[in-house]
């Protein structure tokens, strides 16, 4: 679900100024399908294979309450490419920010 909102966000905010083409999923359940037209790729392990081909121009994490370890794997599995990392915050976070 999360990840539906953020696909159809950016494809419709330009403050991202980002396409998704690709997203990862902790969970193999969407394995292989599509959501909003992106395909959904396995986890991050088995994304290493899929950078090899063709690297990502940027990358947006959104694990809003993931531990720092999984962070730091994230980031550095990817610091090969130097490619600009950024991440989102989680929906609730943002409802508090806007209603101050």
């Amino acid at each position: 679900m999360r990840a539906s909102l953020i696909v159809r966000d950016m494809r419709h905010n330009p403050f991202y100024g980002l396409r998704a083409d690709r997203l990862l999923r902790r969970r193999s359940a969407k394995q292989g399908r599509r959501i909003h037209g992106v395909k959904v790729l396995g986890g991050r392990d088995e994304n290493r294979a899929h950078h090899g081909r063709q690297a990502p121009d940027a990358v947006v994490i959104a694990i809003p309450r993931a531990a720092a370890s999984v962070l730091r794997s994230i980031v550095q599995a990817l610091e090969g490419y130097k490619i600009p990392i950024q991440t989102l915050p989680s929906l609730g976070d943002l409802s508090r920010v806007r209603s101050r």
